[in-house]
């Protein structure tokens, strides 16, 4: 008798579980990505003949299923960030993030980060900004790239 009780609860366990498996999965939330590709953007060559202030529009959308809340966005080494989308976005939806940043008038690489703190569950989320910025091309003249060997 005890051991078709232990069985019956045991069977009454499993289908339990098993029931709540099924019906009551949690949903994945809010789920932060920038649409560009690793999370990196790669700017176009900046020639020092053209050197201004850069400002970018970044890009992000919520492939999650509940709405995504920035909290806040920062940027490193003097990257601004004056103004992101502050209402919440829905799934399937897109927002924006605007990153200013003065160049140094010499040649160099750039390489500059923007984190964004939100409600994804994944944590912060950070994109990478490179570029170069080059002496500018003189007229007439051909540049050739060397190949290393």
């Amino acid at each position: 008798m005890i051991k078709r009780i232990v069985f019956a609860a045991l069977i009454s366990a499993i289908i339990c579980h098993l029931n709540h498996k099924t019906f009551a999965q949690p949903g994945n939330g809010p789920k932060f990505e920038y649409i560009a590709e690793d999370n990196r953007m790669v700017l176009d060559t900046i020639y020092l003949d053209w050197i201004e202030d850069v400002q970018l529009d970044v890009e992000f959308v919520n492939n999650g299923d509940k709405p995504l809340i920035i909290q806040n966005v920062t940027g490193c080494c003097g990257t601004q960030i004056p103004d992101w989308t502050k209402k919440p976005i829905l799934p399937g939806e897109k927002g924006t993030i605007t990153v200013e940043f003065r160049l140094p008038p010499r040649p160099h690489k750039i390489s500059r980060t923007v984190r964004a703190i939100t409600n994804d569950p994944d944590g912060a989320k950070t994109l990478h900004i490179v570029g170069v910025v080059a002496e500018p091309k003189e007229e007439g003249t051909i540049q050739l790239n060397k190949k290393e060997s």
